[in-house]
């Protein structure tokens, strides 16, 4: 299966957008609770500030197969200055057609975008328990260089 193409989100996908958001957060993050409510506002404010991109992968019969929520950021403690980067907040490809090269197709997406937006680097997180995501990730180059660590009180 293949992504014919890749569209900007509009505020008439926001319904499907929660769909998928939803079902990344089950899979990608068992041990949080979904907050449409919170979502929604999150969204709303990447939005506004223009720093923010969403899009939806789509195929031939335009049946939405995924989704990229990407942001540029400048991050003030490297040089050249601005050192710009893509911050891939999601990525989700729909449980239905996972291991079919969408995700694949999505990264490619991410690199051009990145490209297109003189940015230096692409950083993202994942879980340590998501080994679909590390494998994708390491395909396309990607290694690691920083670990968030935590203790439950």
């Amino acid at each position: 299966m293949e992504i014919s193409k890749i569209t900007t989100l509009t505020r008439t996908d926001y319904q499907i957008l929660f769909s998928y958001h939803k079902d990344h957060i089950a899979y990608n993050f068992p041990d949080s609770l979904y907050n449409e409510k919170l979502f929604h506002e999150q969204l709303e404010h990447d939005l506004e500030n223009a720093h923010a991109y969403l899009f939806f992968a789509r195929d031939e019969q335009d049946v939405i197969q995924g989704f990229l929520w990407l942001r540029v950021e400048t991050d003030p403690y490297k040089a050249p200055q601005p050192y710009r980067y893509v911050d891939l907040h999601y990525i989700h490809v729909d449980s239905q057609v996972r291991s079919k090269g969408i995700g694949s197709a999505l990264m490619e997406f991410t690199h051009e975008f990145a490209a297109k937006k003189y940015c230096k680097e692409i950083r993202l997180g994942t879980h340590v328990q998501n080994t679909h995501a590390w494998n994708l990730y390491k395909k396309f180059g990607f290694e690691e260089y920083r670990i968030v660590m935590r203790k439950l009180l």
